[in-house]
């Protein structure tokens, strides 16, 4: 004869633990990603001088405590100097606008309010 089904309710069966892995130590946890390093690259974007600064201590601060985040950190500092050497480029293109349009603004005629 056979069994009847299992009725509404039961738990199904536990199994136990199986073998332990072939001998394997257990996996090892990564070290932590600096908060510092992830700071930088979110400065780096929004204000590249705090991003550089950030990004230097960062470095710093993973060389002593062996933490994870090295490269956001350096991707944070190569990205602060791209945006600060744009920036000043950027701003002396500015100035050299200004002034020659403030030089052809000088050498325009003035009309003379008298007729000639």
């Amino acid at each position: 004869m056979t069994q009847p089904p299992p009725h509404y309710g039961d738990q199904p069966p536990q199994y136990g633990a199986g073998p332990p892995y072939g001998g394997y130590p257990p996996p090892q946890q990564a070290a932590p990603t600096n908060t510092m390093a992830i700071i930088a690259l979110v400065c780096a974007f929004l204000f590249a001088p705090a991003g550089l600064i950030c990004g230097i201590v960062a470095r710093r601060q993973i060389k002593q405590n062996g933490e994870q985040g090295d490269g956001l950190a350096l991707a944070a500092i190569i990205i602060s100097i791209l945006e600060l050497v744009v920036g000043v480029i950027a701003f002396v293109f500015v100035i050299i606008l200004i002034f020659a349009a403030a030089d052809v603004v000088t050498h325009f005629p003035t009309p003379s309010p008298f007729p000639t």
